[in-house]
């Protein structure tokens, strides 16, 4: 069982460093200008499933807002201290190669560097772009790049990113 506010004594215990060399800071993204936004390049994107084995997420945009809006299979997932229902400015769906390590404990291996053979989705601003992605190393950001090979910017703002397997995403207008 994980015990969030243990987290910090268990790091520290354990040795685990918390802090970023120097070679490891700054955006972990490539970013959009400040006080800009852009749609992403591709299909309409009102309503977004990503399928995670039996349990799924669904996202919903809201144009007001300029977000989506997250639930857990079929109820408003809610954030626990402020009472909102979570909403992200940017939704990243990458799919991956998932196995199970130990099926006694439920553990799997989850594929997290990727490649050129790696698809997904950039979602935002009501709009879903399909990328590849990869991660170089343990301790590199997560790279998304568009069909001609180049990175993809995203959108300032609270990003969501599922990591799930081929196939288990759909993207529909509304």
């Amino acid at each position: 069982m994980f015990y969030g506010t243990k987290l910090p004594a268990a790091l520290e215990k354990n040795g685990v460093r918390t802090d970023l060399d120097e070679a490891h800071q700054g955006a972990a993204f490539s970013f959009v200008p400040q006080g800009e936004n852009a749609a992403p390049q591709g299909e309409a994107a009102g309503t977004v499933r990503v399928d995670f084995g039996s349990n799924y997420s669904t996202f919903t945009y809201d144009a007001e807002t300029k977000t989506y809006l997250k639930n857990y299979q079929d109820s408003p997932h809610m954030d626990g201290v402020s009472g909102e229902q979570l909403a992200f400015t940017n939704v990243i769906v990458l799919e991956t190669d998932i196995s199970v390590r130990d099926a006694a404990s439920g553990l799997k291996n989850v594929n997290w560097q990727g490649g050129d053979a790696y698809q997904g989705y950039y979602i935002s601003e009501g709009m879903a772009q399909p990328i590849t992605w990869s991660k170089a190393d343990a301790y590199s950001p997560l790279k998304f790049f568009d069909e001609n090979g180049g990175e993809v910017q995203i959108n300032r703002g609270k990003t969501y990113i599922a990591m799930t397997y081929p196939g288990d995403c759909a993207v529909a207008e509304a």
